[in-house]
């Protein structure tokens, strides 16, 4: 019988926890893809992992919908985050030509 390679969470904290691990333990790359990135309580626990990973020369890269993490998106973390050589990419960017074109948005 083989080990298991996933683990199903039955709420978000148990989740995040065992993804800031992970992260925590990387030695090589992150690559961080989320629907919802805020720079809240959260958030700022996997900025700070990601800030320490970046200048341990981990290779970090992150991708997120621009809308769902429009606080992230909206703030100086990217740029302080890019700075120390994390590779970010926004989906969905937010664009004033979009907000009345709803089929932009799928």
């Amino acid at each position: 019988m083989s080990e298991k390679s996933w683990q199903f969470y039955h709420d978000s904290e148990s989740a995040w926890e065992a993804m800031l691990a992970d992260c925590r333990l990387a030695t090589k790359t992150i690559d961080f893809e989320q629907f919802i990135l805020l720079n809240d309580v959260v958030g700022k626990k996997f900025f700070d992992v990601f800030e320490q990973k970046a200048k341990e020369g981990v290779k970090v890269r992150l991708i997120c919908d621009a809308a769902g993490s429009y606080s992230f998106y909206n703030s100086a973390l990217p740029g302080r985050l890019a700075k120390l050589g994390v590779k970010i990419k926004f989906f969905n960017p937010i664009k004033p030509w979009r907000l009345h074109n709803i089929t932009s948005w799928f």
